[in-house]
């Protein structure tokens, strides 16, 4: 019996799950923050709008950052939990460049809510914005991980810096 084998793939549906969790928050975020475009777009239903209120109520929605919060730290914790396997210096710099900008653009995308314009205009914006940041996040780990094949490119990565370093 390989309880191991059985173990990551449990760690893994459990991350995958709450990869998910933060995607339906942030969903949950736009409808909330959106809700005259999607009005106008005519997605809004009774049903939907109970599930909301009952959002509110259990204060997903105290500001504007709350459910983004929320929504990011579900994401932070499905990137965590398969960390310690990787090479930490073959990926420093593409997790810094994708974890800065991704962190920008979720986190200042509410400016575009100011806007002055029409509300399907400034929900798509605003979608946009805060979902580019959001994949980029993400994309910060499965860049690495696409990059940190173990045995393969971060071995040579490793031994390039190594080098490099010797010739300097």
């Amino acid at each position: 019996m390989n309880s191991t084998g059985e173990n990551e793939k449990g760690l893994k549906e459990i991350l995958d799950f709450t990869r998910l969790a933060a995607i339906i928050v942030l969903l949950i975020h736009f409808y909330f923050y959106c809700y005259a475009a999607f009005k106008q777009w005519n997605l809004t239903t009774e049903i939907s709008d109970r599930f909301l209120q009952n959002f509110v109520r259990a204060g997903l929605f105290k500001s504007i950052l709350h459910s983004k919060l929320i929504a990011l730290g579900l994401l932070i914790i499905s990137i965590l939990g398969p960390m310690g396997r990787k090479d930490e210096r073959a990926r420093r710099n593409s997790i810094i460049i994708y974890l800065s900008l991704g962190l920008a653009f979720y986190f200042f995308s509410h400016v575009v809510l100011q806007l002055n314009g029409d509300a399907e205009t400034v929900a798509v914006i605003y979608m946009t914005v805060t979902s580019l940041g959001f994949i980029l996040v993400l994309t910060g780990d499965i860049h690495e991980m696409l990059m940190c094949n173990e045995r393969d490119i971060c071995s040579l990565l490793h031994f390039n810096s190594s080098e490099n370093f010797a010739h300097s």
